[in-house]
């Protein structure tokens, strides 16, 4: 689903459960319409990538409560 969903966007969009089936950890409801906005903008299909993602915007998120 994570695949063809960044693949083609027209696909419905994959949820908290589709991530940590794929692998991917550290997703919840107050990030996921961000990580699918950037699984979509950078078409990511590996769980390396979007993992990437995931932490990184865990990174700025914590920066920014502070």
């Amino acid at each position: 689903m994570i695949r063809t969903y960044a693949l083609d966007n027209t696909q419905p969009a994959p949820s908290v459960s589709d991530y940590a089936d794929f692998g991917v950890t550290g997703i919840d409801a107050n990030n996921l319409a961000e990580i699918n906005a950037q699984v979509d903008s950078q078409s990511l299909t590996t769980v390396t990538g979007i993992q990437t993602v995931v932490d990184s915007l865990a990174i700025i998120q914590s920066y920014a409560a502070d």
